[in-house]
């Protein structure tokens, strides 16, 4: 069998104080750390197989995938093999390498971009810490506001993934949320469902927020989980009209 040598270069050193994490990487996982050596041990050598990507930056070699592989390395006294990336990566392109070796949460986008200085990120990482609404959601609220579930995010979602994503609707996306919450009494105020059905009645503009609020309040236990936002509508129409002569729709 003939090889032909690939041009690219693997080098080696033991001085682990040249290498430098790249501010926007993900955080480094204890755990992971853990199941590498373990792999290690049980004969799947990843500090010689899988080499790290680095590139050359003010005498220091910042680190493009590896990270955990270095902090192996230093834990087990071992050299790193690395190889020197020429072309300069953008954090998006960093981002991608890292999500193909191990896929990368939501999250892991939003903090990466928020460490890069990235102002709509780290608004969004706020709004998603103090609702705690999924970061897909968020996407939806923070750009379309009432409209927030019309339609496919997909254009979003990318754009969030290259580092583009705009927050267009913050002030109505705060709005929103708000009344959503004062319904926090139901532990799932800021599942999807019921983002999405009081979006709709608010956009109906049939039901009168404060009366609905204050007869759900009488008896939280009123409002249920449902699979879907109809199901979520139709519990809280029959809220609004308990104790109501005449049935009035909401949506």
């Amino acid at each position: 069998m003939n090889h032909t040598l690939s041009k690219v270069k693997v080098y080696q050193t033991e001085d682990y104080k040249l290498f430098k994490n790249i501010d926007g990487n993900r955080p480094i996982n204890k755990v992971k750390i853990e199941r590498i050596i373990k792999e290690i041990g049980h004969g799947n050598d990843v500090l010689d197989e899988h080499p790290i990507l680095v590139s050359e930056k003010n005498g220091h070699l910042e680190i493009t995938d590896g990270q955990h592989r270095l902090e192996v390395a230093k834990k087990l006294n071992r050299p790193v093999n690395y190889i020197i990336k020429k072309e300069k990566m953008s954090l998006y392109n960093i981002a991608k390498v890292n999500s193909n070796v191990e896929k990368w949460r939501p999250i892991d986008f939003v903090n990466c971009y928020s460490k890069a200085g990235n102002e709509d990120y780290i608004k969004l990482g706020k709004f998603h810490k103090k609702y705690k609404i999924s970061i897909g959601s968020c996407l939806s609220i923070l750009t379309r506001g009432l409209q927030s579930h019309d339609g496919n995010i997909a254009n979003e979602y990318v754009k969030f993934e290259q580092g583009t994503f705009v927050i267009t609707m913050y002030k109505e996306a705060v709005q929103f949320v708000e009344i959503c919450k004062s319904f926090e009494a139901y532990k799932g105020w800021n599942k999807r469902g019921f983002l999405i059905a009081i979006s709709k009645i608010l956009r109906g503009e049939k039901c009168e927020m404060d009366v609905l609020l204050r007869k759900f309040n009488d008896d939280p236990k009123q409002l249920t989980y449902h699979a879907d936002w109809k199901g979520f509508i139709y519990n809280l129409e029959n809220i609004y009209n308990k104790g109501n002569s005449k049935r009035r729709v909401i949506y």
